[in-house]
């Protein structure tokens, strides 16, 4: 009897034992603000990513509905106290390594870039609807290369999606957010009549690309409906442990701006219109989906004429934002 009550008690003990702890999700973030670029006219140098940079890592360590811890927030910019290294290419890439090294399946990335857009032919034009590439623009970056087929130290499209791949591999869930522009059709940088606006545009002749070299490559290309994925893609697809959220300030044909905010107070500071509207919502409404996160920046866009652009929203967008506990609708 004895020997029954003990088999018994240990069959009851054994599955806890077996029961491996849960291990707690990990926050990160890596803000990239890049504003003064001393390969080009400083008429076309920048105000607002530093302080979008500032103001992301203020409300990531203090009004974050998860906890950002500020070891882990990795901040690359030119101007702002405290910053962890420079916005350079190489220093871009060093701090997607490391990042990549830390996570592990189900901690959170938040992402945040803050600087010049533009566009250059394509490396590969078939991969490109348009046969461009879509560029961020690191405070290194040099001029178009006829040798190479570049732009010197910029961030190409395809690189940024798989930076992004390599986080997701390790299962982590990711939030991407990009305040630059990505057309290479209008004029950026310079004041434009209101010496409060400045557009995060870069002309492709301030690169040293010509309007021949910059046509859209579209002859030749295949059906449209054929086209492989894009570099970034927001599902879940085999092979991709995490998730992937991503924001764009303007589409691939408009401009996006900075301006002193906010609008009529006093105080106010060159900021990038769409990161500044992202988080007075994201302070405005915590426990918000991504969805309802998108529609009251556009909400806000279109009440208070903030900008001309439509900012794009991409991922499954039904998600609670940072991974949060979801609050009212």
């Amino acid at each position: 009897m004895l020997r029954l009550l003990q088999s018994t008690a240990f069959a009851l003990l054994a599955p806890a034992l077996l029961v491996t702890p849960a291990v707690a999700r990990e926050n990160y973030a890596l803000l990239v603000g890049a504003s003064q670029y001393p390969s080009l006219d400083e008429k076309y140098w920048l105000k607002g990513p530093a302080n979008d940079v500032k103001l992301v890592r203020t409300y990531l360590e203090t009004q974050s509905p998860v906890p950002f811890p500020a070891a882990h927030i990795a901040t690359l910019a030119d101007g702002v106290e405290g910053a962890t290294g420079e916005p350079t290419l190489s220093g871009i890439r060093t701090a997607f390594a490391e990042l990549t090294a830390k996570v592990q399946p189900g901690d959170f990335v938040y992402l945040h870039f803050s600087g010049h857009g533009t566009q250059a032919p394509a490396a590969d034009p078939e991969t490109e609807l348009d046969g461009l590439d879509e560029l961020f623009l690191p405070t290194d970056i040099g001029l178009w290369s006829n040798e190479v087929g570049a732009v010197q130290n910029a961030l190409v499209d395809d690189e940024i999606g798989k930076l992004i791949d390599g986080l997701r591999d390790k299962g982590a869930d990711v939030w991407a957010v990009f305040d630059s522009c990505h057309s290479g059709t209008v004029t950026r940088g310079a004041p434009d009549g209101d010496e409060e606006v400045r557009t995060r545009q870069l002309p492709p002749e301030a690169l040293g690309l010509s309007s021949d070299q910059m046509e859209p490559v579209t002859r030749g290309l295949q059906d449209p409906r054929a086209q492989p994925d894009p570099p970034i893609d927001s599902g879940d697809e085999q092979g991709k442990g995490g998730s992937l959220v991503s924001f764009f300030a303007a589409q691939t044909n408009e401009v996006t701006p900075e301006k002193n905010l906010p609008k009529g107070k006093p105080g106010r500071i060159p900021q990038g219109v769409f990161t500044y509207t992202l988080f007075e919502v994201l302070a405005e409404h915590p426990g918000a989906t991504y969805g309802q996160i998108g529609q009251e920046v556009l909400r806000k866009y279109a009440t208070k004429s903030l900008a001309r652009t439509t900012p794009l929203f991409e991922g499954d967008l039904d998600r609670v934002a940072f991974s949060g506990s979801p609050g009212e609708r």
